[in-house]
């Protein structure tokens, strides 16, 4: 297992974290003040974590996201109201080619939009919804297809209905910061 220290430090240097590696046995590794336990069974592991402070990096962040995790079409999203998850997924959307006026999907649980190829990408909102059962009454077999790009937020609903390929994104608000961490597991 190859995971340097030095790596790492230059990479939170630059405020972006970039690490890939494939995971035997549960190991603990220390890097600085960070104890990172790697997980017990065999999953390629990808990590990117980057802090932005004006709307105006976002796009850049969206076309890394997107280059990062090409294989993936499910992102989930966590952060608290007003943490910009809407946001970013209009960039990520924007970067897919996206010409669409695109808004948050509340009320309506789901949100389509085609892409520059015309393949469809969905956005849902999964706040309001009640219980597991209700997700499929808004087509979530169809959306879910790994072919197409799919961007939840508020996913805890849902997540014994999801595929295992997905890409987590944490969003955390700091003062006038925003840090989006994203992981996946396959």
């Amino acid at each position: 297992m190859e995971l340097h220290y030095n790596q790492y430090q230059l990479w939170l240097n630059n405020n972006i974290v970039i690490s890939r590696w494939k995971a035997r046995e549960s190991v603990p590794f220390f890097c600085s003040n960070l104890l990172i336990s790697l997980p017990h069974q065999t999953k390629d592991v990808t990590n990117l974590t980057s802090t932005v402070s004006t709307i105006d990096e976002l796009p850049g962040l969206a076309e890394r996201v997107i280059k990062q995790f090409n294989d993936c079409r499910i992102f989930i999203f966590y952060g608290q109201l007003g943490a910009g998850k809407t946001t970013f997924i209009k960039q990520l959307c924007a970067q897919l080619g996206v010409t669409d006026s695109m808004s948050s999907p509340t009320f309506g649980l789901v949100n389509q939009y085609l892409d520059k190829d015309d393949c469809p990408i969905y956005h849902l909102d999964c706040y309001r919804l009640e219980k597991e059962s209700e997700a499929w009454d808004i087509g979530l077999e169809e959306i879910l297809d790994e072919t197409n790009y799919c961007f939840i937020e508020w996913p805890d609903k849902i997540l014994n209905l999801l595929p295992e390929n997905y890409v987590r994104v944490e969003i955390t608000l700091k003062e006038a910061q925003r840090t989006f961490n994203f992981t996946t597991a396959r």
